[in-house]
């Protein structure tokens, strides 16, 4: 660069990165003097590598690649996650200085659901969230980690059970799930109420009034005339 004579001021550096380089130089007329400038650099180096290899890499929840990888980070305290399919994420936080070289190696666990046993005190269909998943007495189910989640178990005949659970990643746990058989007395009720009401469930035709009602309690379909 060109300056005039006399004294000079020179600073260099990218303020986050580096550490500004000043010095004071004084040129002559006509003088030619090379000055060489060397920030001290903010950053530091980490060496990260994985087990199994392959991890996605993100710092401060932003991606910077897969495994193994040699980061440049600025100084100060980082959060470093691995994520890998088939394995459960993994972070960690780092504190790293200007100009040190870090090594990090972090382990992946293999991702294991959430195992939920389903015991219920007679054969019925199973439901998990509403959609059914198999049927019988005794069944085993994978559910996903940190949810919630409704089994319930239905019967013809008899009161539905159901159960919400909550699971932690590798959780094996057992759900007992009772039916009760449906109250008999209010099926018998309901029908001796229709009997009484013709109006309410039939039709008047001719001289009498005929109406016919199912009795889901009693699984039974029941025919009157009058």
């Amino acid at each position: 660069m060109k300056v005039t004579s006399g004294e000079h001021r020179i600073v260099v550096g990218d303020r986050e990165r580096f550490r500004p380089w000043d010095q004071t130089i004084v040129v002559g007329v006509k003088e030619h003097k090379q000055v060489v400038a060397e920030p001290r650099s903010r950053v530091g180096k980490l060496i990260l590598a994985s087990q199994p290899r392959g991890a996605e890499v993100y710092v401060d929840g932003e991606r910077k690649g897969v495994t193994p990888v040699v980061l440049k980070l600025l100084r100060g305290q980082h959060t470093i996650t691995l994520r890998k399919e088939g394995y459960s994420e993994v972070s960690e936080k780092i504190e790293i200085d200007e100009q040190e070289v870090k090594r990090l190696s972090l382990e992946l666990p293999r991702y294991r659901p959430a195992l939920v046993r389903v015991k219920v005190s007679e054969p019925a269909d199973i439901y998990v969230d509403g959609r059914e998943v198999g049927s019988g007495s005794e069944l085993t189910l994978q559910v996903p980690s940190r949810e919630k989640v409704v089994i319930t178990a239905r019967k013809r005949g008899y009161l539905t059970a159901r159960e919400a659970v909550c699971m932690h990643p590798r959780e094996e746990r057992t759900v007992y799930l009772f039916l009760r058989e449906r109250p008999f007395l209010l099926g018998i009720l309901s029908v001796a109420f229709l009997y009484n009401h013709p109006p309410l469930a039939g039709f008047e035709g001719g001289a009498g009034v005929c109406f016919i009602t199912r009795c889901t309690w009693m699984n039974t379909t029941l025919t009157n005339t009058r």
